[in-house]
C-alpha cells in the first residue's frame, strides 16, 4: 500500500542532501499503471523538499501522453521498463521509440 504523502516526506527528509530526485510508483516496480491524482498529491508534498520528481508505473507512450499535463506540472521526469518489453522479454524498438516520442512532447519539446 502507498504510504500517505506526508509520511513519506518524513522518511525522505534525512536523506535530501544525498539524493536530487525522488522516484513516485505507485506499483512499486510492477507496471500497475499510476493514478495521476494520488502522484500529484504526493508530488505536492515531495516537491517541497526541492528534489526533482519521477513518475512510473505503467508508462508507455499512450499513459504518457495522458498524464503529459502532471508530466509538465511537475517538470517531471519518467521512467519505464515493463510496458517497453516484446514478448521475449526483451525492449521493444518501436514500442521505445513511441515512449521517448510522447515523453518529450508531454515535456513540451516539439518532435518532427
Amino acid at each position: 500500500m502507498f504510504e500517505l504523502p506526508f509520511d513519506m516526506k518524513k522518511k525522505i527528509e534525512p536523506y535530501t542532501d544525498l539524493v536530487d530526485y525522488v522516484l513516485i510508483d505507485q506499483s512499486m516496480g510492477s507496471g500497475i499503471p499510476i493514478d495521476p491524482k494520488v502522484s500529484r498529491d504526493v508530488a505536492e508534498v515531495l516537491r517541497t523538499l526541492g528534489l526533482g520528481i519521477v513518475f512510473a508505473g505503467g508508462l508507455n507512450s499512450k499513459r504518457v501522453r495522458e498524464i503529459a499535463p502532471l508530466i509538465r506540472e511537475f517538470n517531471a521526469s519518467i521512467d519505464a521498463e515493463s510496458r517497453l518489453m516484446n514478448d521475449e522479454d526483451e525492449l521493444d524498438e518501436t514500442k521505445v521509440s513511441a515512449y521517448i516520442t510522447e515523453g518529450l512532447r508531454a515535456m513540451g519539446y516539439t518532435v518532427v
